[in-house]
């Protein structure tokens, strides 16, 4: 069943992963985190950015001090790719210097907490490359860059 409202969303999803729903305020800026395979995923709803959305971000982690150009070029090429299709985007936490990856789930077209958990898994399959390699080989592949949020 499609999701209505963030409500839905993270009910949905906390059921799915076998967690308790959090308490939400009922307006407001709202969020909560969940870990999926060791990586933590920060869901949130903005009514006054886009009351019809959810904002989903992942942090990736620090950029390797031997290859911060390589890996912010890739980094880059990834955004590019994305962009042309209106999806999700890389950014740098300008406070720890973390690589985050940001992007809109939103809660028209069918979408589902299902939806949601299966791009959830996606990116934490990406987290774990830029763990061993900083996505230097994903980024350099057309074929391994689709992300959730991407849209083709």
């Amino acid at each position: 069943m499609a999701t209505a409202n963030f409500e839905e969303l993270a009910n949905g999803l906390c059921e799915l992963i076998g967690e308790a729903p959090p308490a939400l305020p009922e307006e407001g800026l709202r969020g909560f985190s969940v870990t999926l395979n060791d990586v933590e995923v920060n869901i949130f709803h903005d009514p006054e950015r886009n009351q019809d959305c959810a904002f989903v971000v992942t942090t990736f982690g620090d950029l390797p001090q031997e290859s911060r150009v390589q890996a912010m070029q890739a980094l880059m090429e990834a955004n590019h790719r994305m962009s042309i299709s209106g999806g999700g985007v890389f950014s740098q936490n300008h406070e720890s210097g973390r690589i985050l990856f940001q992007y809109a789930f939103p809660f028209e077209d069918a979408a589902t907490a299902l939806d949601l958990y299966q791009g959830m898994q996606a990116v934490a399959e990406y987290v774990h490359a830029w763990r061993k390699d900083h996505l230097l080989a994903v980024a350099r592949d057309p074929a391994t860059s689709m992300m959730p949020g991407m849209r083709v």
